[in-house]
């Protein structure tokens, strides 16, 4: 394998490199918290610490990063452009309706849609790392994190299942890790029953879990690259999942079975005895997440729905993704071409707001809340198509277009990457359907893979150029 020189320099970058990937699972850290109001509650995410990361490799390494006139530079290019025209768009249409929308709790339309533009640059700046990233690390090299990655969330969900479990010591274990992190509290997951990882709540922990480590385990399967230790760490991953309690989460490795069971069964290259060896699998794992719920009724002395809350009006999860959508919708409709400005969402949160959702008591609260605070436009699919509109909209597709394109034809060179592209990618799409994805930065990982050809050409990382 083709590798860089031996410099202080390369050997930093490479490090930077490695540590950026070992976060992906720690979403939430602290050390910037004391920036947490100014950067409008960006100071506690693991993503802000890497994005002043990034920012400062960047610079070390822009010599080292040539863009030249290929497929990954035109991709680059595309994504940038797209952001830039719907920030144009953004403070366009801010600009219009400034005086016919007034002020909501004293923000007007630019202070709507200049927090967006913000994090519109900080994705720009991750995409632009990831070339790094790529540079540096070869896929080899990235598997090896994510197998560690793998076990991480593994030792981080028992030690929350048996803070449930069993309390005591283990209590107290987590109490002292979780100094480091702003997530789940100990509080949280004694009253609630549920876990979240290193996140906000458990939707984002079994989001992660969903969109990225069990595809990364279905891509090594398909790939000849699964180990029967594997096997276990599946099992493991669908129990932590489990308690979790999200139904985002099962939905998305519901999903994630399905793409790998369709993958494997169009793969020639696999034989008869692997493909009943998934159907099997398949079986185990259901069966096991059967075992926990009849476990989960006789711990704790009754049976607890999972998925009621799809059917529950006062489930505050459900109900803001519902709500998300229905508001999008109808801005969508009212402003097609360009949108109305992502971040400006909220102007018209009480005009589209859906009237099933005045039976629930949370939805009624946010609904009186919206007329003396500015909301967002909520799940990410959702605002970006009111937010930008049709030219924003088309844009996204057509980048979408692009990345499929080049993954589909450089397969063997991605080998196990591509299948975990394929998977976590339309999870991702599901994902985003009903969450926000505001700091995280896995997302933004699998949507640059495409951007790794120009120095994978070779199976290997290619040298560094002066």
């Amino acid at each position: 394998m083709q590798g860089y020189e031996r410099t202080r320099g390369v050997n930093i970058e490479k490090l930077m490199a490695k540590l950026y990937l070992y976060f992906l699972p720690f979403q939430m850290f602290t050390p910037f918290i004391f920036l947490n109001s100014l950067f409008v509650g960006l100071g506690k995410r693991a993503s802000f610490l890497f994005l002043l990361m990034v920012i400062f490799v960047s610079f070390l390494s822009i010599r080292g990063l040539t863009y030249r006139n290929d497929k990954s530079g035109k991709l680059f290019n595309h994504f940038i452009f797209m952001y830039i025209v719907g920030d144009i768009t953004s403070l366009v249409m801010a600009a219009v309706l400034f005086s016919e929308l007034g002020t909501i709790g004293g923000e007007n339309t630019f202070n709507g849609v200049i927090p967006k533009i913000c994090f519109t640059f900080a994705y720009m700046v991750f995409m632009y790392y990831n070339q790094e990233l790529f540079r540096q690390l070869s896929k080899e090299e990235i598997g090896t994190i994510f197998d560690r990655i793998v076990t991480i969330c593994i030792c981080i969900g028992f030690l929350q299942i048996f803070v449930i479990l069993f309390g005591g010591p283990f209590s107290q274990i987590y109490d002292i890790i979780n100094l480091a992190f702003e997530a789940w509290s100990l509080d949280r997951i004694t009253f609630t029953g549920r876990i979240a990882l290193l996140t906000t709540e458990p939707a984002s922990g079994a989001g992660f879990l969903g969109v990225v480590v069990a595809p990364y385990l279905f891509s090594k399967y398909i790939a000849n690259k699964f180990k029967f230790i594997d096997s276990i760490k599946l099992l493991l991953i669908i129990i932590v999942l489990y308690f979790t309690k999200s139904t985002t989460g099962y939905s998305l490795l519901s999903l994630d079975f399905l793409l790998f069971g369709f993958i494997i069964l169009r793969t020639r290259e696999i034989n008869t005895a692997k493909k009943t060896l998934v159907i099997f699998l398949m079986i185990i794992a259901f069966a096991i997440f059967g075992i926990t719920v009849v476990a989960n009724e006789v711990l704790f002395g009754h049976i607890t729905s999972v998925f009621d809350k799809l059917f529950n009006l006062d489930n505050t999860s459900s109900m803001s993704r519902k709500v998300g959508l229905y508001v999008n919708w109808g801005i969508f409709q009212r402003f097609p071409l360009f949108g109305v400005g992502n971040g400006n969402q909220g102007f018209f949160y009480r005009e589209f707001f859906p009237k099933e959702a005045f039976s629930s008591i949370w939805a009624v609260e946010r609904y009186n809340e919206a007329a003396y605070t500015l909301m967002d436009g909520g799940v990410f699919f959702g605002a970006f198509l009111s937010g930008y509109g049709i030219i924003g909209f088309g844009l996204l597709i057509a980048f979408i277009r692009k990345s499929i394109i080049i993954m589909k034809n450089n397969k063997r060179i991605y080998g196990y990457l591509y299948y975990f592209y394929i998977i976590s990618g339309v999870a991702l799409v599901v994902n985003g359907l009903s969450s926000t994805l505001v700091g995280d930065y896995s997302m933004w990982f699998i949507v640059s893979l495409p951007l790794a050809i120009r120095y994978w050409k070779s199976d290997g990382l290619v040298p560094k150029t002066n």
